[in-house]
């Protein structure tokens, strides 16, 4: 139970709440445990939410999900797990990537500055030994 409403409390104020600073989500979160798992429970936690939250805003919001069991009825619940399942396959991005793509492109570029560097030296040095 514990983790569950930490992450849920996490969920809904990332997700739901769209909170921005990371001292606001701190302090809607809702750790009712003190096993060592909550003393950590945090900055990280959060960032990988927003950075989730930043990479596919859609998908967050509709392949993770929270029910309350007090509050809301059976078939309510069934209907929000079940509709959880069916979005979530294969749609959340891989949490390793991080800034792969911007990685990518930025080596890209990089290796294009390098390329076009040593052509136009070379390019000099070929119309040198050319004249002589």
């Amino acid at each position: 139970g514990g983790v569950t409403q930490a992450y849920a409390s996490l969920h809904s104020a990332v997700a739901k709440q769209r909170e921005q600073s990371i001292e606001s989500v701190l302090r809607k979160l809702q750790i009712t445990s003190s096993e060592n798992w909550a003393r950590t429970f945090g900055v990280p936690d959060i960032v990988m939410m927003k950075e989730l939250q930043k990479r596919a805003p859609l998908v967050i919001r509709k392949a993770i999900v929270s029910v309350d069991v007090l509050r809301d009825s059976a078939e309510d619940v069934l209907h929000i797990v079940t509709g959880c399942f069916a979005n979530a396959m294969g749609q959340l991005p891989e949490l390793g990537l991080r800034t792969a793509e911007k990685d990518v492109v930025n080596r890209a570029w990089s290796q294009h500055l390098v390329l076009f560097s040593s052509a136009a030296s070379y390019r000099r040095l070929a119309d040198f030994y050319f004249f002589l």
